[in-house]
């Protein structure tokens, strides 16, 4: 069985989760650990500050399946799950679910995604990426801090694993992006106020 490295994923600044490696049927991963980021920080790249882990490989996947991550401990922020692929093309983006009061905001409305709570996540593969080595990059931008009175902004949770697509067809990625680069302090997606909206304002 080879193992795989993930080569970077990002702790909560609280002792909050990891993406703590790969669920593939034949690679073992080993758990990797690394803090969480925000804007701007040239660590958003993948590899940077990341221990652990069973050491580094390459795993083959076919196009078109689909591949999970776990975390540790489960997703506890709002915010959407994002992959990407390199040469840097984002290919999945969760959607807001609901927005709605919680247990623990029973007094506010609030935005939620389908990965909050998540014990693993996972994307699929395009069917029509050209086959190849690619870095896949696994993301959940946490937004719980937007709007409120201490203001800290967007943290940036993620991991990278190298994969081997087989089997792909002959698509052309569009709309490259750099990391660092891809994301700006003054985005609007990700200073949004999460709190207190309708469905019909998300």
């Amino acid at each position: 069985m080879k193992s795989l490295a993930l080569l970077a994923f990002f702790r909560a600044l609280q002792a909050q989760y990891n993406f703590v490696r790969l669920l593939h049927p034949t690679v073992d991963t080993g758990d990797w650990h690394s803090s969480p980021r925000a804007l701007p920080n040239t660590k958003i790249r993948c590899n940077r500050g990341a221990y652990g882990g069973a050491g580094v490989d390459t795993a083959n996947v076919t196009a078109g399946i689909t591949l999970g991550f776990h975390p540790n401990p489960p997703i506890n922020h709002q915010g959407p799950l994002l992959a990407y692929l390199a040469k840097w093309f984002k290919y999945y983006e969760e959607s807001i679910v609901k927005v709605t009061a919680t247990d623990a905001y029973p007094y506010i409305t609030i935005a939620l995604w389908p990965s909050e709570g998540a014990l693993d996540v996972y994307v699929p593969l395009p069917s029509t990426i050209p086959s190849g080595e690619y870095l896949l990059r696994i993301e959940h931008i946490a937004l719980h801090n937007n709007g409120q009175p201490y203001g800290q902004g967007p943290e940036f949770y993620l991991s990278c694993a190298h994969v081997n697509i087989l089997g792909g067809g002959s698509a052309t990625p569009g709309s490259l992006v750099a990391f660092p680069g891809a994301y700006s302090v003054d985005d609007s997606s990700l200073n949004w106020n999460i709190y207190n909206h309708t469905m019909a304002h998300c």
